[in-house]
């Protein structure tokens, strides 16, 4: 897959999970014997529980309510389009080599392809 590729296909993903995603911001509970549960506010129309001792990841998941997915998008289709036609490590000057990269590792990180 193409740098541009790359970015398009996450930015797709973004858009199309969040759309069928449930809308509103996240909190964090503590469901007893369980573990934590990241949940939706204000309705708590859903719970995504996270086992005892992944310390973390229930504060990271509830940072990523839907919202934040079309910024996000938006971002890596506007890098693509800048670079469109450029090669950003052949001296483009058409986007700051740092925020192709930067832009590059999330779209791969959202693709699959790097962690």
């Amino acid at each position: 897959m193409t740098p541009i590729e790359e970015l398009r296909a996450a930015a797709k993903a973004l858009r199309e999970t969040a759309a069928v995603a449930t809308p509103g911001a996240r909190e964090v509970a503590h469901l007893a014997g369980i573990g934590q549960c990241v949940r939706s506010i204000p309705d708590l129309r859903f719970c995504v529980t996270v086992e005892r001792g992944e310390e973390g990841d229930a504060e990271w998941i509830a940072l990523a309510p839907p919202v934040i997915a079309e910024p996000i998008a938006d971002w890596l289709d506007g890098v693509a389009d800048v670079i469109d036609g450029h090669d950003p490590d052949e001296g483009c000057e058409c986007v700051h080599s740092d925020s192709f990269h930067q832009a590059l590792t999330v779209a791969m990180a959202i693709n699959g392809g790097a962690s």
